[in-house]
């Protein structure tokens, strides 16, 4: 019985890299995904307290400390800051092209931009 165990451990270890599990073992696994990072600094840069619009997984960077809207903010909701990833304008809550017609209306609506890093754009309402 202990003989029939040792082929079907080796065809499992054989086939393990195979496996998104393998990808466990690599250490690229664990680096910080830099796409992450530049939004969650973009985020620190929002004071505590004021009102936000925010790209829909955007939002739980702020939503713990600001009073937080989704983007495009459709409700004309008055927020004091916009945080938006243009390079993930997928359709929700509004199609990809209302989205950056939106995006696109910001400086007309008094906004102004403070801050980018890879693809994040982080607006400020003008005084």
């Amino acid at each position: 019985m202990a003989g029939a165990r040792l082929p079907t451990l080796t065809v499992a270890l054989l086939a393990l890299p195979r496996f998104t599990f393998w990808d466990l073992t690599r250490a690229a696994t664990y680096q910080a995904d830099p796409h992450a990072a530049a939004a969650r600094a973009l985020a620190g840069r929002i004071p505590s307290g004021v009102e936000v619009s925010a790209s829909d997984y955007l939002v739980p960077l702020v939503v713990d400390r600001c009073p937080t809207v989704l983007f495009p903010n459709t409700h004309q909701v008055p927020v004091e800051y916009v945080l938006v990833d243009t390079t993930n304008l997928y359709g929700v809550p509004l199609p990809h092209d209302q989205q950056e017609a939106y995006l696109v209306a910001l400086p007309g609506q008094g906004f102004h931009v403070i801050g980018q890093a890879d693809g994040i754009e982080l607006f400020q309402r003008d005084g």
